[in-house]
């Protein structure tokens, strides 16, 4: 009998402690939220409307619209670009203008002089928070 109730304990304990972890996995998988931030660089407002763009102006009435908003830096896209990205103002995301600005790479040369970002790289915002090691929470 002894032998019996060691095999039901070694199957059951376990079998009870693997409960909970997988519930807390369900639950927390219920709770995660994706989240798509679109950004239009020098479109007029008023053309987010159901005559002009209807499927845009549907995501929009369904999602969050930020109608007053401020730009981190005027009329640079790549710094706008980054701080919504990384949640990070320019000084910390390494992007003071529409190039790249890393004195600790180069001290000489801190700002880029080579060809157009998107020539070279055209996922420089998640590049510049993963390598910065920079979160938006």
């Amino acid at each position: 009998m002894k032998i019996g109730f060691r095999k039901f304990l070694l199957i059951v304990i376990p079998a009870l402690s693997a409960q909970p972890a997988s519930v807390a996995a369900d639950v927390s998988a219920a709770k995660t939220r994706h989240v798509v931030l679109v950004v239009w660089d020098g479109m007029r407002p008023d053309f987010v409307t159901e005559k002009y763009a209807p499927t845009l102006e549907k995501l929009a009435h369904n999602g969050v619209r930020f109608r007053n908003h401020h730009a981190v830096y005027p009329t640079a896209t790549d710094v706008n670009g980054a701080a919504l990205a990384t949640g990070c103002y320019p000084n910390r995301n390494g992007l003071a203008a529409n190039t790249e600005f890393r004195p600790a790479i180069n001290p000489r040369q801190p700002g880029e002089r080579k060809s157009p970002w998107w020539e070279r790289n055209p996922s420089r915002c998640s590049s510049t928070a993963t390598t910065t090691g920079l979160r938006s929470e």
